[in-house]
C-alpha cells in the first residue's frame, strides 16, 4: 500500500500504473465561499474516497456518492442512507456549460458597450468557471508561477499545487484532471498540465470568481494506492426523482419498468368515427402521432372522415394552421383551444401540446410546462410532449431535468425525427469537448 510521508516536500511517489488496477484516494475536499462586500466567509468540509478508473469516477463522502459513468454518459447521485440514486446524463452538464459560457461571453459583450469592464467575465476567467476551452483572443493568457505549482489570469490567482505528488499513469491522470474538471471546474490549461505531468498532487486548490464573490475550494489527497480495478452497483437502490412533488418524473421511473409497446389505434379511431365523434378521432391520431405512431393510409382516411362526420373536428384542423401575429392573437388562440379541449370527450388534454407552443411564445414558460404536464398525466407515453417540455426546462436551464425528458422521449420513440437534431448536438458536444467523455 503506497501512502504520502507528511512532512516530506518535494516527495515524489512512483506507482506502476499496471493494466487492470486503478486508482484509490482518501481525500477531504473544502469549500470557502467570501462575499467580498462584507467579508461573510462560509467554510464547508467533507472527507471522502474516490475511485479513479478508465470506465467511470467514484467520489464518496459519507452516505453520499457521485459515480461518473464514461462508456454510457451518466451522472448518478446515491444516498446510501435511503438506499435511493438518482440518474442523469453527463451531456446535462457538458450543455449547461456550454449555454452559460455563451450567456456569458454575450454579458461581457453588453457591459462593454455600456463602459463596464467586469474582470471577472474575461475569457480567461470564464474558460476557468466554466473548464471549457475558448478561441477568444487572451482566453489563454496564464501566467505560471513556482515552477508551475500555481497559475494567475488577471491578476487573480487560479491555481495551486502542492510540490509532493504521485506520477501516475497518462490515462489515469486524465481521469483525475475529470474528477477536478467536474466536481471543481479549471481552466483546460491547469487541468492539461496535470497530465501532461502525469502527477497527482497531494494538495489542488482552485480559486473560483463570480461578480461579488470568491470561492475557494481545496482538495487534500492523503493517501494514493493502486488496487484491481472493480465495478459499481446500483441496481439494489432504489431509482428516486430527487425532486419534491413533481409527479411527470415520477411517472418517468415508473413507466422505464414496462414494455414499450404503443398500442394501436386504428379501430378505436374506426369506432369514434362510426359514432359520429369526429374530434376525438382527431384528436387521438394526433396523440398517437406525437407518441410516435406511423400514419399509414388508412389513418389518413381517418383525418379526412373526421372533418366530414364532424364540423368540430374540421374547425380544430383550421385552428392548428393558425399562426398569432400578436399578443392579442396569441391569447384568442389559447381560448379557442381551451373550447376544443372542453368540447372532445376523450383526448382533450393532448390539445395541450398545442397550446403550449403559444405559451412560449409569449413568455410563460410555467403555463408551457404545466400544459405538457397536463397532456402527460392523461397519457404518460407522448414521447413528443416529453421532448417539447425538455426544450423548455433547458431554455430555463434546468438542464438536468431537460435531459430526463429527452431521454424519456427517446426511450418511448427512438426513431421520430424530432430528435435528430439533438442527437446531432450530442454529437457535436463530444466532438467540442472529449475531455467530458
Amino acid at each position: 500500500m503506497l501512502k504520502w510521508r507528511k512532512g516530506n516536500p518535494g516527495r515524489e511517489t512512483k506507482i506502476q500504473n499496471e493494466a487492470g488496477l486503478e486508482l484509490y484516494l482518501r481525500l477531504e475536499i473544502t469549500n470557502e465561499i467570501v462575499v467580498a462586500q462584507t467579508g461573510e466567509k462560509t467554510v464547508v468540509s467533507e472527507r471522502g474516497e474516490l475511485r479513479v478508473t478508465p470506465n467511470f469516477i467514484d467520489l464518496r463522502c459519507g452516505p453520499r456518492r457521485r459515480i461518473i459513468d464514461f462508456p454510457t454518459a451518466r451522472d448518478i447521485n446515491v444516498d446510501e442512507t435511503n438506499s435511493e440514486h438518482v440518474d442523469e446524463s453527463l451531456f446535462a452538464t457538458v450543455h449547461f456549460r456550454h449555454s452559460e459560457f455563451l450567456n456569458c461571453q454575450y454579458i461581457r459583450g453588453v457591459l462593454k458597450a455600456g463602459g463596464v469592464d467586469d474582470v471577472n467575465f474575461s475569457p480567461s476567467l470564464l474558460s476557468h468557471k466554466f473548464s471549457l476551452a475558448s478561441t477568444e483572443p487572451k482566453a489563454d493568457a496564464i501566467t505560471w508561477k513556482r515552477k508551475g505549482c500555481e497559475a494567475y489570469a488577471q491578476r487573480k490567482k487560479l491555481f495551486a499545487r502542492d510540490s509532493e505528488h504521485t506520477t501516475v499513469s497518462k490515462p489515469n491522470a486524465a481521469r483525475f484532471a475529470q474528477f477536478l474538471r467536474y466536481q471543481v471546474g479549471g481552466h483546460p490549461l491547469i487541468l492539461d498540465r496535470l497530465v501532461q505531468e502525469s502527477l497527482v498532487p497531494a494538495r489542488v486548490e482552485f480559486w473560483l470568481y463570480e461578480t461579488g464573490v470568491t470561492i475557494h475550494q481545496t482538495i487534500c489527497i492523503s493517501e494514493c494506492n493502486e488496487v484491481v480495478s472493480g465495478s459499481y452497483d446500483v441496481t439494489g437502490n432504489k431509482e428516486t426523482t430527487g425532486i419534491e412533488d413533481d409527479d411527470i418524473f415520477a411517472t418517468m421511473i415508473a413507466l422505464r419498468k414496462t414494455p414499450n409497446v404503443l398500442d394501436d389505434v386504428t379501430d378505436s379511431v374506426a369506432e369514434l368515427l362510426a359514432n359520429n365523434r369526429g374530434l376525438d378521432a382527431l384528436l387521438t391520431v394526433l396523440e398517437y402521432s406525437l407518441s410516435g405512431g406511423e400514419i399509414d393510409d388508412s389513418l389518413r382516411v381517418a383525418i379526412e372522415s373526421a372533418s366530414a362526420v364532424d364540423s368540430n373536428a374540421s374547425k380544430f384542423s383550421e385552428l392548428l394552421k393558425k399562426q398569432p401575429a400578436s399578443e392579442e392573437e396569441a391569447r384568442l388562440l389559447l381560448t379557442e383551444f381551451a373550447h376544443f379541449s372542453a368540447l372532445a370527450t376523450c383526448k382533450g388534454s393532448v390539445i395541450g401540446c398545442f397550446a403550449a407552443p403559444v405559451h412560449r411564445s409569449l413568455g410563460d414558460g410555467a403555463a408551457a410546462m404545466e400544459s405538457y404536464k397536463v397532456a402527460l398525466r392523461a397519457n404518460p407515453r407522448i414521447a413528443g410532449a416529453y421532448k417539447d417540455l425538455g426544450d423548455v426546462l433547458v431554455e430555463g436551464y434546468a438542464h438536468n431535468l431537460g435531459y430526463r425528458c429527452w431521454d424519456m422521449a427517446r426511450w418511448l420513440a427512438p426513431k421520430m425525427s424530432m430528435f435528430d437534431e439533438l442527437s446531432a448536438f450530442e454529437v457535436e458536444l463530444r466532438a467540442s469537448y472529449p475531455e467530458y467523455f
